[in-house]
């Protein structure tokens, strides 16, 4: 195995040796760009892959582009109807070419020219046409996510996600270049609230499950990188649901220099709270609002500003719990009764202020500032008496399901005042240079963090009569008592360096990205560097296959959370999580039934050092810093998609993996990592009525097996009992009331752009999936695993507007 510490000295040998090689020879065109009255016009994008420039004032343009090679250029506008002209320059040639546009506002898609240099990387991009068809109670951009291979979803409820044997935390989000961060205290997914991506804002999503560029961020497993919409022109969607509503204005001016997009979002998952066992008097109310306004100074110059606001709050007054559980042999049932009520609120801002300028066709740059802050508070007193009992599982008895033996009765007192204020602010300065056929990519970044932390939450268990833990004393001993206060200030100082080309030998391609990564926090005064290589190769055969192979060094500083033991104690000078990652993955386009397909398989390697273990219950994460692991994770993702049904887009994606670490020290060896899921399963289908297209369907079905789980407070090698698979199925049907020709005479929708309405039935098999258990103990003290179930079959209504 190669150390990483010979990793840089490796991949910099191997980039410094393709920097000799020959490139291919330039050639030039240029130009002057008119509307159709004659008039020159200023701002037009002139586009090859990442290579680009855009007109002047005067409406001239000039580009270097390689030569004796077939390119698609494409031109630009907001105003102006895009074109896409296929060339092949000899070399050394200046060709002129002059164009006339005339007006449109819908700017022509370029998903192809997109796809095929986004092919080159270990990425997925994922059209946004499917964000209105994807059914369940977690849809838009997350819900397809958890669609592709290696991704991990447990939870209906929340849009969290593992990929590839990580947690929650080990995933980026970026919106607009900005790194987007999440509430710290949510423990589950009836309390998580709105996602930050709005559905209704996006214009393009990328995904990479492993093995990504050095231009984003310190995290160990994935990155979502996101961009909203620089409007064209003036509409309005609205969307209703037994959720929520949204909706969303989006529009530019006269001038055509100052766009935005903005959106206000309520939703009420009571709706999905109904189906738990616990009933409860339910009040949780999450609103957000959010807006992107992009002015355009010049040609060369734009100002956008990214704001958002969310308002999370969660209300629970629960009443009584019935679950039963057990075995054909012993079957047993839960009664819980409650008095007592749950208060949780969240409240978060996000203020992003950015500068692009492009200085010539060959130099771009930015500057931009974002400031991020949240509130957070979690009160609850809650007191819970519980009866245990084993039910009659005779089949011709009288009593079938019903009790007929006491097991034991206990009750418990759960207490928590927690208070939570973190402010983030950065400031980030980007580059990026294109010059034959070579793209070089930097950035400097300065982060500061602001953490205040109140907590102190209790627990009192009684079970059978007894104080568990017993007191040797007359004193009432707690089951579990925390009282923290904490605060905490870090400065942290990132830079990236990227460098990416290809070379042409013997008609095949070879395209490589090389990158180093670095960063210094001062908490701890860590510095470290990540150097990472991307390679893809394209093979001059008939099958067009393209092969992809990435190796890299990615290491997680910790935050806050890491930092936090169970007891609250803090451990300030812990070191980044260290993961070593290879990825290899094929990449085949196929026709079947004269329709375009792509298989995609990646195998991979994690090598992991410096980890801090953790444990898992629901949605939150309670880490074991006073422990140290080391570990692995290696698998294989495979993806198929393409046109099962002609004209949309479907996929279905299978995943093997097995991650394992070992705590150092603790004699138990390696021992499976709480996301270590050993097989998944997901599709995302599509299809229409072939007479009446108008009416069509989807479906979402998931299937991956248990994760391992353990009792209350038990040690970490103890933790291998496994929660069952998760099994679910989500179907849609929508109805197209007016969309392009559908519905256009009907008066009563003339001022409708679009109108569909869907029926959607969440879980349509009925099956309970469990994310967690409740730990009971009976007269004898033998402790019993009570499964939290998830919601079940549920009838949603949606109706889209567009207008």
């Amino acid at each position: 195995m190669i150390r990483t510490k010979y990793l840089s000295l490796i991949v910099f040998g191997f980039f410094l040796s393709l920097t000799t090689l020959s490139f291919a020879q330039q050639a030039s065109v240029y130009g002057v760009l008119k509307n159709i009255d004659g008039i020159p016009v200023e701002g037009f994008s002139v586009e090859y892959k990442n290579m680009g420039t855009i007109s002047d004032s005067i409406g001239i343009y000039r580009i270097e582009l390689p030569a004796n090679e077939k390119l698609s250029l494409v031109f630009s506008h907001l105003s102006y109807k895009s074109q896409v002209h296929e060339i092949i320059l000899k070399e050394g040639e200046e060709r002129n070419f002059d164009l006339v546009f005339s007006p449109n506002l819908n700017v022509i898609s370029e998903v192809e020219l997109v796809e095929d240099a986004l092919r080159e990387q270990i990425i997925t991009r994922i059209d946004k046409k499917n964000l209105g068809f994807v059914s369940g109670p977690t849809g838009g951009v997350e819900g397809l996510i958890a669609t592709l291979g290696g991704v991990s979803t447990k939870n209906e409820m929340s849009s969290e996600y593992s990929v590839r044997g990580g947690n929650y935390d080990e995933n980026l989000v970026y919106v607009n270049g900005f790194e987007i961060y999440k509430p710290f205290l949510v423990r589950s997914g009836e309390q998580e609230g709105l996602s930050f991506i709005n559905s209704d804002m996006v214009d393009d999503i990328h995904f990479s499950a492993g093995g990504f560029d050095a231009r984003y961020g310190d995290k160990l497993s994935s990155v979502l990188d996101i961009k909203y919409k620089d409007p064209k022109e003036w509409k309005r969607h609205l969307t209703l649901s037994f959720m929520g509503l949204n909706a969303t204005v989006e529009g530019i001016n006269k001038s055509k220099r100052w766009s935005h997009i903005t959106s206000y979002r309520v939703k009420s998952n009571k709706f999905l709270l109904s189906s738990l066992d616990t009933k409860s008097t339910y009040k949780p109310k999450f609103s957000d609002f959010q807006t992107l306004n992009t002015y355009h100074i010049n040609s060369q110059m734009k100002l956008s500003l990214l704001a958002h606001y969310a308002s999370n709050e969660y209300h629970s007054v629960p009443d009584s719990r019935e679950s039963d559980f057990g075995t054909i042999d012993r079957p047993l049932r839960l009664y819980i009764y409650f008095d007592g009520q749950e208060k949780d609120i969240y409240e978060s801002g996000m203020a992003a202020l950015r500068y692009d300028y492009q200085i010539h066709d060959r130099l771009k740059m930015s500057l931009s500032a974002s400031l991020f802050q949240t509130s957070e508070q979690e009160f609850y007193d809650v007191e819970g008496q519980y009866w245990l009992g084993q039910l009659d599982n005779s089949l011709g008895s009288e009593n079938f399901g019903q009790v007929v033996l006491n097991r034991g009765v206990g009750g418990y007192f759960r207490h928590a005042r927690n208070e939570l204020f973190a402010r983030v602010y950065n400031i980030a300065y980007r580059g990026k240079h294109y010059k034959n056929q070579r793209t070089t990519d930097w950035g400097l970044k300065y982060q500061n963090e602001l953490i205040d932390d109140r907590m102190k939450e209790w627990q009192l268990i009684d079970s059978s009569g007894f104080s568990v833990p017993q007191s040797t004393d007359s004193l009432l001993e707690l089951f579990e008592f925390v009282q923290a206060e904490h605060e905490l200030t870090s400065h942290k100082l990132s830079a990236y360096l990227q460098n990416s080309g290809s070379v042409v030998i013997d008609s095949t391609r070879l395209t490589y990205t090389f990158g180093l990564r670095s960063l210094y926090r001062s908490m701890n005064e860590e510095f470290f560097v990540s150097p990472r290589l991307g390679l893809s190769y394209r093979p001059n055969w008939k099958r067009d296959f393209l092969f992809k192979a990435a190796i890299g060094s990615y290491n997680q500083a910790p935050f806050y959370r890491e930092l936090r033991d169970k007891n609250g104690v803090l451990y300030p000078n812990l070191k980044s999580q260290k993961s070593t990652q290879y990825v290899f993955s094929t990449d085949y386009n196929f026709k079947a039934w004269s329709r375009p397909f792509k298989f995609v398989g990646e195998l991979y390697y994690k090598s992991l050092n410096d980890v801090i273990p953790y444990e898992i219950d629901n949605l939150r994460i309670r880490y074991l810093p006073e422990q140290m692991a080391k570990g692995y994770t290696t698998g294989i993702d495979l993806r198929v998609n393409g046109e099962f049904v002609p004209g949309v887009e479907s996929w279905a994606s299978l995943s093997l993996m097995k991650a394992e670490e070992d705590i150092l020290g603790d004699g138990h060896g390696f021992i499976p990592r709480p996301t270590d899921q050993r097989f998944s399963f997901s599709m995302f289908f599509q299809d229409y009525l072939p007479r009446n297209p108008s009416y069509k369907m989807n479906l979402k079905l998931h299937y991956s097996s248990g994760l391992p789980v353990g009792a209350v407070n038990s040690e970490r090698h103890e933790q291998t009992f496994r929660i069952p698979s998760y099994r679910r199925l989500d179907i849609g049907f929508t109805k197209i009331i007016k969309e392009g020709d559908v519905g256009v005479n009907s008066k009563y929708l003339k001022h409708f752009e679009s109108l569909w309405l869907s029926a959607e039935i969440f879980n349509l098999l009925g099956i309970r999936n469990t994310i967690s258990y409740l730990w009971v103990a009976d007269v004898a003290q033998n402790q019993y695993a009570v499964p939290n179930y998830l919601t079940s079959r549920l009838l949603n209504i949606k109706l889209q507007a567009k207008f």
